[in-house]
């Protein structure tokens, strides 16, 4: 009696070309998900690490509502953080899932074609001389110049296969990491489910600690940069990002006076 013949698993079942088309677009959403994530964060260092608005909030019963706020801020970024890093699944938008994608020689060597690709296909910049020149010394200015292109995208190349190899390496050290995974377990036990303490725990042997998202925060921006780069070819100002997201939440808590009532 024959078996049944073994079907493949996700992604693997997916063409090269699929697997980039996905990695594409999952890799352009992820950095939105990841702007959102470092607004709230910063906005969190404001007012939770901050005594602006706790100092206007004497003790007294409304005191308890303060603290419901701070608690459910930083329990909606832990959440959100977390969400970067779910499991490798066809429907989710993570870095495990976008680093499995590209997780092929094949897949890899395409991304690498690509890059080199844009850069030789792009035309030739060639400033004329204001003295003017003959055609056949144009053409060899154009010449020399399309070789220059060619060149430059085979070191683009070379780097796109870099960030995307360093991306999974990294990816892979966090995802194994005690310090992670008791993040994971205080997000799950705490926050997404109502665990006992007789549930197992991914690591049973560390306890979450405040610092360890910005941690986490600070290691995903450079996975999510280094896959941007490989697969999109593109680049991000994210500290940029970051000091707007800074400044407009300062601009907010430090402008917020509270008066308390009982």
């Amino acid at each position: 009696m024959k078996g049944k013949p073994d079907k493949q698993r996700w992604p693997e079942m997916l063409s090269p070309e699929d697997r980039i088309a996905e990695a594409k677009e999952k890799t352009r959403k992820i950095v939105d998900h990841l702007l959102h994530v470092i607004a709230v964060h910063e906005s969190n260092r404001a007012l939770l690490f901050s005594d602006t608005l706790a100092k206007q909030v004497p003790p007294s019963h409304a005191a308890h509502t303060f603290n419901l706020l701070c608690d459910n801020q930083y329990r909606y970024e832990l959440v959100r953080l977390c969400a970067l890093w779910d499991p490798s699944k066809p429907d989710r938008e993570s870095i495990p899932t976008i680093a499995a994608l590209v997780d092929s020689d094949a897949v890899r060597t395409l991304l690498a074609e690509e890059t080199q690709r844009h850069w030789v296909q792009l035309p030739a910049r060639v400033i004329p001389s204001d003295e003017g020149s003959d055609d056949e010394v144009q053409k060899l200015a154009e010449s020399i110049a399309h070789a220059q292109s060619a060149a430059f995208g085979v070191k683009q190349a070379q780097k796109a296969l870099h960030w995307l190899k360093s991306a999974k390496r990294m990816e892979t050290r966090v995802r194994r990491c005690d310090r992670y995974l008791a993040l994971v377990d205080s997000r799950d036990r705490y926050i997404a489910h109502n665990l006992s303490f007789a549930a197992a725990r991914k690591a049973p042997l560390t306890t979450a600690k405040y610092g360890d998202d910005s941690w986490l925060l600070a290691l995903s921006i450079r996975i999510i940069d280094r896959l941007n780069l490989g697969i999109c070819g593109a680049n991000f100002d994210w500290n940029g990002s970051q000091k707007i997201a800074e400044k407009r939440a300062l601009n907010f808590w430090n402008g917020v006076s509270l008066k308390v009532l009982g």
